[in-house]
């Protein structure tokens, strides 16, 4: 995957007034395992009362489980601190973010954390698909650049809440993590480097048939 990273770092971060939000961007469905995300925000919420918490994305995939989502919101006593808001612009929403969480149980290349990490937000992710390669780098070169955030087994709010934590609570990790995920994204996914490393692929092969007829 390539995103826009020059667009997005130009976008102007909201400045602190005092309230940490965390977002889930992503959509209200089962395998983005929403549920752990809102258990992870009641012990957040213990434990920093200034915090506001956003899940952004479309909710009517699966209706059911979006109803679902909404109750234990309310039993867990998180009504108003929390926002659905629904499908967004991210441009508009990601300059607002601290913290961007990300509770799947399964995924391949999140953009997600890509996208965070050209805006400089630290991530919190679940251990799976490429999550780990993307906030610890994949590789000797790519390692050095740093943690862009914190990798979680799946299914463990106690776990996600404590990465997000340990990230609000301390602001040098926090702006450190941000520039190394930026860095890397910057490096290894900008567009422009996918569009090029997909035409050296399709030159290559072009030669290869030529070569063989």
């Amino acid at each position: 995957n390539g995103i826009d990273v020059e667009g997005l770092s130009a976008l102007v971060r909201q400045p602190p007034d005092g309230t940490a939000r965390i977002g889930f961007m992503g959509r209200v469905v089962p395998i983005k395992d929403v549920k752990t995300f809102i258990r992870a925000c009641k012990i957040v919420h213990e434990r920093m009362k200034n915090t506001e918490f956003y899940i952004m994305g479309p909710t009517d995939e699966d209706e059911e489980y979006f109803r679902d989502c909404q109750t234990l919101v309310d039993v867990e006593g998180l009504k108003q601190a929390f926002h659905f808001t629904g499908k967004v612009d991210i441009r508009q929403y990601y300059p607002k973010m601290d913290v961007i969480v990300l509770t799947s149980i399964s995924e391949a290349q999140p953009l997600v954390i890509l996208e965070a990490g050209a805006c400089r937000i630290p991530v919190v992710a679940t251990d799976v698909g490429g999550c780990r390669d993307l906030l610890y780098g994949s590789g000797a070169e790519d390692e050095l650049l740093g943690q862009g955030g914190m990798v979680t087994p799946v299914c463990n709010p106690v776990a996600t809440a404590e990465g997000v934590l340990k990230i609000l609570k301390d602001e040098n990790l926090a702006k450190n993590m941000g520039r190394s995920a930026y860095s890397r994204v910057h490096r290894y996914y900008a567009i422009e480097r996918q569009i090029a490393n997909y035409q050296h692929l399709y030159s290559f092969m072009q030669e290869e048939i030529r070569w063989r007829a």
